[in-house]
């Protein structure tokens, strides 16, 4: 696969009053952001956590990654009897979740599913009836609602046989057709009082009615349809039928060793009505073994091995899984071509200035190492912090590159910056204080698209191998490769 051909346009120059403007309004909105958690160190996550000692580690985990929401965390977890409960509530949510949630919402969601504590074991009742979130949707205070749309006879059917939910839910719910965006769902509430949605939109109102009852319940990992929990295993509403009754085990092998991530170098999809479709993966990949319990029938492995010039080396094999059968295949990645994609351009002199005031001139800092992994970033905004999390992610690999970050005479207190330069001692911060920095180094490097991040790979006689700018997935492994070839 190739990207379209074509010379990138670049967004016109605004007007000197409108950049300025435009200019003070970013450095507001990320002033705004950051003092949200600036300062809010480890040492201070352990201070609070301490007030609990019975969960003091995993308070203090939780408070570090919900950052500048902790304040709304902390009442959450100050909001009752019941600590064990909250934080297992507060276990089940992504990092993101931890970020934005409302501890009015949570205290709802607890509320109406501490009753049903004792009907499951306490990993199936965390994950499939506690939990606040379904699938990808926005987190809302629907049981109440839901609890008292249906009536107790009703509600009392439903325990009894899960499968006249989704019957209900599909009596209520008009299908939308294209009028609603396939990769959304509607708020629970909304849907019911609408009473049109999509088949996805259905599909989560199912699972928040079953755990607002006390069913637990969930998505298929594999292909998202409706699931409940019998004693014999996840059952398929529409049918009735066990959903995982003979079963087939695809186990993947990672023989190379290179870390490899399931939905951005490989998938696993099914083939559905003559039409592959991707699964989900909520198996754990520990980027040397994935083992996926499926369906019995036809699938794809599909690898992407993405080149710096935007084209992608694809490796499509196809598998028959039986019923009750094993098959162990390996993930293998086409050989790519990295080599034949580099550039040589020269890059001329620039003088950066370290924190401490001292100058280096580019070319002097290029010459320590046969590779500099070069970064010209603008703190705080999205695209940069994109790929400085990409670093830290890979720091073992960063911890020995000659890497030099440029960044404006303002933003080296930023949170994320900090923690690449704690986290990659090779890593070395610096500013450019001439005029038209970045608009000169743009045309050294021939990129038309000049927004930042600007990255690139310099050997030691200040040639770029190649170059990249505002932010792709996986660019900061695509320097490392590069610097390596």
């Amino acid at each position: 696969f190739f990207p379209p051909e074509g010379i990138f346009r670049p967004e016109p120059a605004l007007p000197g009053d409108a950049a300025r403007a435009h200019r003070t309004k970013l450095e507001r909105a990320v002033s705004a952001r950051e003092s949200g958690y600036s300062g809010y160190s480890r040492a201070q996550a352990e201070k609070a956590a301490r007030a609990y000692p019975a969960f003091q580690s995993e308070i203090s985990a939780l408070l570090q990654k919900a950052r500048g929401n902790r304040r709304e965390a902390e009442r959450f977890l100050q909001g009752g009897e019941d600590l064990e409960l909250r934080v297992r509530m507060l276990e089940t949510l992504t990092e993101k979740d931890l970020t934005d949630l409302n501890a009015d919402v949570l205290n709802e969601h607890l509320r109406y599913a501490k009753p049903f504590e004792r009907e499951a074991d306490a990993e199936t009742f965390r994950r499939y009836v506690l939990c606040p979130r379904i699938e990808n949707e926005r987190i809302v205070p629907y049981r109440a609602f839901l609890a008292g749309f249906f009536d107790d006879k009703t509600k009392k059917a439903f325990r009894r046989d899960p499968t006249l939910i989704w019957k209900a839910v599909n009596e209520r719910i008009a299908d939308c057709g294209d009028l609603d965006y396939d990769a959304l769902s509607a708020d629970p509430c909304g849907l019911l009082q609408m009473g049109l949605g999509s088949e996805r939109s259905r599909t989560v109102l199912f699972v928040a009615v079953c755990r607002t009852l006390g069913i637990p319940a969930r998505l298929d990992p594999a292909l998202g349809g409706p699931r409940f929990l019998t004693g014999s295993g996840w059952a398929d509403p529409r049918s009735g039928r066990p959903a995982d009754g003979g079963s087939a085990v695809l186990l993947l092998n990672n023989p190379s060793g290179e870390p490899l991530r399931y939905g951005e170098n490989f998938t696993v999809a099914k083939l559905c009505g003559g039409v592959y479709q991707t699964l989900g993966c909520d198996s754990k990949w520990n980027g040397r073994m994935l083992r996926m319990e499926l369906e019995p029938g036809d699938y794809r492995i599909l690898t992407a091995n993405r080149q710096i010039d935007g084209s992608v080396l694809l490796r499509a094999e196809t598998v028959r899984l039986s019923e009750n059968e094993t098959v162990k295949k390996d993930v293998r990645m086409r050989e790519s071509q990295l080599a034949s994609r580099l550039r040589h351009m020269p890059v001329g002199e620039h003088l950066l200035t370290a924190p401490d005031g001292k100058q280096f001139p580019l070319s002097v800092l290029a010459a320590q190492a046969p590779a500099t992994i070069l970064a010209v970033l603008q703190p705080g905004g999205e695209p940069t912090e994109h790929l400085l999390h990409e670093m830290i992610g890979l720091r073992d690999s960063y911890r020995d590159r000659n890497t030099v970050l440029i960044i404006p005479c303002h933003g080296a207190e930023n949170p994320t910056l900090r923690r690449v330069l704690g986290e990659i001692p090779s890593a070395r911060l610096f500013t450019c204080e001439e005029p038209g920095f970045t608009e000169r180094l743009c045309r050294e490097l021939q990129l038309g698209d000049r927004r930042l991040p600007l990255a690139a790979v310099l050997d030691a006689g200040m040639h770029a191998r190649f170059a990249f700018s505002n932010y792709n997935v996986g660019t900061a492994g695509l320097l490392l490769q590069i610097a390596d070839c």
